[in-house]
């Protein structure tokens, strides 16, 4: 059993990446900034009189705590946004095309950078979104199959799932069927 593809990462790809690995940081964050936000506004109002008592202060303050964790989130989305369509502008990063080859020996990955042969031994965590499979080697090396890009995605998606499921160890799955 074996799946071939070839998949282009541009900027799309890419920022779903970057999202999907800085999402737990960025919501904690914003979590951070509702909690500080609510308490620290609803004592101030209860301190000075301008509320009758501490949970009227915490729902007068519900509004402006969860529009500051929105707008942190909204920055947090913008400055990525900003960030990686400046590298693509600049051409620090490319999109550029890969061939890979899922099979039993493992995944075998080629493109304009060169060649990879990866047992599945080396391959650390796969993740499957909604949109994309991503191949953790390292947390900074990975490989992203986006389903959108696949000849057939309902089918692909079954396949990859299939030969993961047969070559790897549950453990280092997280899919979704």
């Amino acid at each position: 059993m074996e799946y071939r593809g070839v998949f282009t990462i541009g900027q799309k790809e890419n920022f779903r990446y970057n999202y999907f690995v800085s999402q737990k940081r960025s919501l904690m964050s914003c979590l951070i900034v509702f909690v500080l936000i609510l308490l620290l506004n609803a004592f101030l109002r209860y301190s000075y009189g301008m509320t009758q008592s501490l949970v009227s202060g915490l729902l007068y303050s519900l509004p402006m705590a969860v529009g500051g964790a929105a707008l942190l989130l909204l920055i947090h989305l913008l400055n990525m946004y900003l960030r990686l369509r400046g590298l693509y502008r600049q051409k620090k990063l490319e999109p550029f095309t890969q061939d890979i080859l899922m099979n039993r020996e493992g995944l075998h990955a080629a493109s304009a950078r060169g060649n990879v042969d990866l047992p599945w031994k080396n391959i650390a965590l796969v993740r499957e979104l909604k949109r994309d499979f991503l191949l953790f080697i390292t947390e900074s090396h990975v490989y992203v199959l986006p389903k959108e890009q696949m000849k057939n995605p309902a089918e692909d998606t079954e396949k990859i799932r299939r030969i993961l499921h047969k070559y790897m160890d549950a453990q280092r799955l997280k899919l979704k069927g």
